[in-house]
């Protein structure tokens, strides 16, 4: 079946995926399939983003190649021991300069938009001391980042992998109504949504329609960034997961009913897909067209 191109939206891939290959490999197959635009996760093995020089030699590499850098993660599990909201003060102290020297050197790699997470802390604690290390925290980078031109992207993580703070999208939008800047705002990802028994639909019309705070009329719209996989149990290529194809289908058709007309990820994140990947990237750019 022939679902068309929605609206024209555009598809950013993430390189979750290639974590066991090379950079090189990625690139490859991004000039393959006609794939302009990434959401990237800085593995140590391609990208040191604290290091200026470094990035600016990874940023003329992408721009040689025409590659758009959309959304820069560190949500993911891709830096440990990254975490704004543990009680460990070394760790909290460590993320937070961490999280400062990216927003840094993200102007070298022409990106704008950083997605975290709320972080986590022992389950045996009150979260409600997380809730405020985390709120602290994202108020602190966000007035940093509004500085240089960056927006920050809060990430639910609705399967409690991540994050035991920000879970729900009722949670994500307590968080941001708080932290209250308008350069700080949410990574729509509907398996998060989906992980926390939410649907997709209803959640995502709660970040499109959320008045602003009175504190922060500018707010509106919460919305940064949409991600939209199969899954749950990971992110996965249309009709690999419980969701299916159909599902993803209405979901980009919602998004597009909403009002949203920016890009959209979606992520190869299992690990099924780690050791063939260039075969799930033909399959996934051959769904997103229609084909």
């Amino acid at each position: 079946m022939s679902y068309g191109n929605i609206g024209n939206q555009k598809l950013v891939l993430g390189n979750y995926h290639y974590n066991r290959h090379s950079a090189e490999s990625f690139f490859h197959i991004l000039e393959e399939c006609s794939i302009n635009r990434i959401e990237l996760c800085p593995y140590a093995s391609w990208l040191d983003i604290t290091d200026r020089e470094n990035t600016k030699r990874f940023a003329k590499e992408l721009h040689s190649r025409g590659i758009q850098v959309e959304t820069l993660v560190l949500e993911f599990g891709g830096v440990v021991p990254f975490n704004i909201g543990l009680e460990l003060s070394d760790v909290e102290n460590w993320s937070i300069e961490y999280a400062k020297k990216v927003i840094e050197n993200m102007s070298e790699l022409g990106v704008e938009k950083l997605v975290i997470g709320a972080g986590r802390q022992s389950e045996d604690l009150p979260l409600e001391e997380c809730w405020a290390r985390s709120k602290k925290n994202l108020r602190m980078l966000g007035r940093y980042a509004s500085e240089r031109g960056v927006m920050i992207l809060l990430a639910a993580d609705g399967s409690n992998n991540f994050s035991n703070v920000v879970k729900t999208t009722d949670e994500q939008i307590r968080m941001l109504k708080e932290v209250g800047l308008s350069n700080v705002r949410a990574y729509a990802d509907n398996i998060s949504m989906t992980s926390a028994g939410e649907d997709f639909v209803e959640s995502f019309g709660k970040l499109m329609s959320i008045e602003s705070p009175k504190e922060c009329p500018n707010l509106g719209n919460l919305v940064g960034h949409v991600c939209i996989s199969d899954g749950p149990g990971g992110w996965m290529l249309p009709g690999d997961g419980i969701l299916g194809k159909e599902k993803l289908i209405t979901d980009r058709k919602a998004v597009k009913a909403a009002g949203y007309m920016g890009s959209i990820t979606c992520r190869l994140a299992h690990w099924q897909y780690d050791f063939t990947p260039d075969h799930f990237t033909r399959l996934l750019k051959r769904f997103w067209d229609g084909h």
